[in-house]
């Protein structure tokens, strides 16, 4: 992304005034979305109400130039603010805009450098090379130093994210030169710290010290470059550390600490304060600050930070051990060792969708070598129609002089010949051509991703089914009661089919995200989800005079709240809406555990499933045939078993005793919870934005 740099109150005031002043609305959306840019680091929702009022009124004036540049911000907007997927769903979508506009290269490069930056943070780092390059290649007929500095740096993160830090301080070192002859202060400021990180983890702490002080002294007095300045303190804290300099590392994150509380940064201040008590506690044995650190664990589980919570457990161990509580030392120690196992398994993860991202990227320039040879072959063909056309053209002369020119018998017969050739040539060239049409079409339709499938769903397909909806809502409401009986049937099929398209589309999303979202771990209770649940459906339940019966559920454990809850609400859904019209529908919902599961069971008194059937039912878009008709896909019980999946469980099915069936659940208890994240590195990311 590029370098922005907060908007101050004076400069905000005289963009609202120029607003007010705007003499037309396309010059409105222009000085909303130039307001929202400046709000990006400091005031996301401010950023975002600015941007809904630009892309609306873009849309309502027909300017689709505003509107697309709308979307193009507020995907900045969410990267940058830690929503990386909607980032990267809204500036494809303002890709696709741009590309409709000619002359818009340099606003696609601008959508493929933030997009480079989004998968990046989301660890597919070879993705986020191939939108980087795509973002060069449109860039070369562009002279534009700033931005070139800002993709090299960019680049140069990705590559130190792999690990490849001969060619991330390559990288650096370029970019560092560029902003050396543009004399760009921040982008210096970046340059520098990233290479005294590449120092510091080549443990040349002299060198990374040299690059720190640098950056902190470009940094100086810079109001938009608060946040790497307090990046660069931390980095220098923690460089002295390592050296054993423990009064200037205090000294540096002192300065650390004051930055964040200013800027009201929780985590920031908690990782500082958990180093500061461990400068203190090298220092002084006596030096114990407890608090500090129970506040610094605290907070890694609030933000989900298994680095911090890891840390700060190993730092507990060794004060309690000092103040001879070995009982506490050693329950931090044991934290510690399964926090350090959680996070190696992650790193594992990285490693896999590292490679996984890198697979694709190499198949991506495949595919564009394939388009280039593809390109070359149609010219080449194109160039052979030609010369058929002049052989034909040289024919039909040949034919019309035979009648006055004997002699040149023996010259036509030669060339029908070659005709005959020429075009058997053609016809194997044709058919080698159809045949590579169809590999490539093929090959393509392997490596769409699921993630570019969900986004076609919600974009392209409910978008108009909502349309058609609403217009059939107008006609049923003008015409319905004046039509007769059978176009009044016919009204009602088109508005169940659009409602049955429209769910169809809701589970299709949610089927194809099911394997692709991560699960956010919490301790949950399930009585108080069962309690949502009948909530939620409390009008279905009162209309079917049914009851639902909680057994034993007064449990907690480890798990996606929203998706355990959104198994449960399918299956109690389902055993009211699958009920026998001959009886009250009860539904039962009950649990147990044993040393390595949670047993769930939800069990009904309705039509119930024939046992060949038990297994059909998880399948996609299996919709068991009874004598009544229920609205449905049969993609639900396929996304609770991806769920289950997913939470390391089984789902199956029993025939109760009496009436109806028992759906059985579990969830692993080995769910472990946090992810490792460096706190330097994050900020060196964010920073690059």
């Amino acid at each position: 992304m590029f370098f922005l740099g907060v908007v101050f109150a004076e400069d905000g005031d005289s963009l609202k005034l120029l607003i007010n002043e705007a003499v037309n609305d396309k010059s409105k959306v222009d000085l909303y979305n130039e307001l929202a840019q400046g709000y990006i680091y400091t005031e996301f929702g401010l950023a975002q109400k600015y941007l809904d009022t630009a892309y609306h009124l873009a849309q309502k004036i027909n300017y689709p130039f505003g509107e697309a540049k709308s979307l193009y911000i507020r995907g900045r907007n969410l990267g940058v603010n830690n929503h990386f997927q909607e980032a990267i769903d809204t500036l494809t979508m303002a890709v696709s805009m741009f590309e409709k506009m000619p002359g818009k290269e340099k606003a696609i490069a601008r959508c493929c450098v933030s997009l480079g930056w989004t998968y990046n943070k989301l660890s597919k780092k070879h993705t986020a090379l191939m939108y980087y390059d795509k973002g060069c290649k449109l860039y070369e007929n562009l002279e534009d130093d700033g931005v070139k500095a800002n993709l090299l740096l960019n680049v140069g993160s990705v590559h130190h994210g792999l690990d490849d830090l001969e060619t991330a301080n390559k990288y650096y070192q370029e970019a560092l030169a560029v902003n050396k002859k543009i004399d760009n202060k921040s982008g210096l400021v970046y340059c520098h710290n990233s290479l005294g990180y590449i120092h510091e983890q080549k443990k040349e702490y002299e060198e990374a010290l040299t690059s720190y002080f640098e950056a902190l002294k470009l940094a100086e007095g810079e109001a938009n470059l608060i946040y790497i300045k307090s990046t660069i303190l931390h980095n220098m804290g923690l460089t002295n550390m390592k050296l054993g300099k423990l009064d200037k590392a205090l000294k540096y994150m002192e300065g650390t600490r004051k930055i964040d509380i200013d800027r009201d940064d929780e985590l920031g201040l908690a990782y500082v304060d958990m180093t500061i008590a461990r400068i203190r506690f090298l220092q002084s044995k006596k030096t114990t600050n407890l608090s500090a650190l129970k506040k610094a664990q605290a907070a890694g589980i609030k933000f989900n930070d298994a680095n911090l919570q890891q840390k700060s457990a190993v730092y507990l161990s060794d004060m309690y051990t000092e103040l001879g509580m070995y009982k506490e030392a050693l329950e931090q120690h044991k934290l510690a060792g399964v926090l350090k196992d959680s996070i190696s398994s992650k790193e594992v993860q990285l490693k896999v969708k590292s490679l996984e991202s890198k697979r694709q990227f190499e198949l991506a320039q495949k595919k564009e070598e394939m388009a280039q040879q593809e390109l070359i072959f149609q010219n080449s063909l194109a160039y052979e129609s030609k010369i058929k056309r002049i052989l034909l053209g040289g024919l039909g002369i040949l034919l019309l002089l035979a009648f006055v020119l004997y002699k040149a018998y023996t010259t036509t017969l030669s060339v029908k010949k070659q005709l005959l050739v020429n075009n058997q040539n053609l016809k194997e060239a044709e058919e080698v051509l159809e045949q590579k049409n169809t590999d490539l079409k093929k090959y393509i339709e392997l490596n769409v991703e699921l993630e570019q499938f969900a986004g076609m769903a919600s974009h392209d397909l409910k978008a108009p089914l909502k349309t058609i909806g609403g217009f059939m809502g107008i006609l049923k409401s003008r015409f319905y009661n004046a039509a007769e009986d059978n176009y009044k049937s016919y009204f009602d099929m088109v508005e169940r089919s659009a409602k049955s398209l429209n769910l169809l589309v809701d589970d299709l999303l949610q089927f194809s995200k099911a394997n692709s979202q991560a699960l956010n771990i919490e301790r949950v209770s399930l009585e108080d989800m069962v309690n949502e649940v009948k909530e939620n459906l409390d009008f279905s339940i009162s209309k079917a005079n049914g009851e639902i019966q909680i057994t034993d559920c007064n449990v907690r454990f480890y798990a996606d709240r929203i998706k355990i809850k959104q198994i449960l609400q399918n299956l109690v859904s389902n055993a009211f809406k699958f009920r026998d019209a001959q009886r009250s529908p009860i539904v039962e919902v009950s649990s147990w555990e044993d040393e390595k599961h949670i047993f769930v069971s939800v069990k009904d008194n309705g039509i119930g499933i024939s046992e060949e059937n038990f297994d059909k039912v998880f399948e996609k878009f299996t919709r068991i045939k009874t004598e009544q008709k229920f609205e449905g896909t049969g993609l639900g019980l396929s996304i609770c078993s991806k769920y289950i999946e997913k939470h390391k469980g089984d789902i199956w099915i029993e025939r109760n005793d009496g009436y109806g069936v028992k759906f059985t659940f579990t969830i692993s208890k080995s769910l472990c919870e946090g992810q490792e994240v460096s706190r330097p590195m994050i900020a060196a990311q964010k920073a690059c934005a």
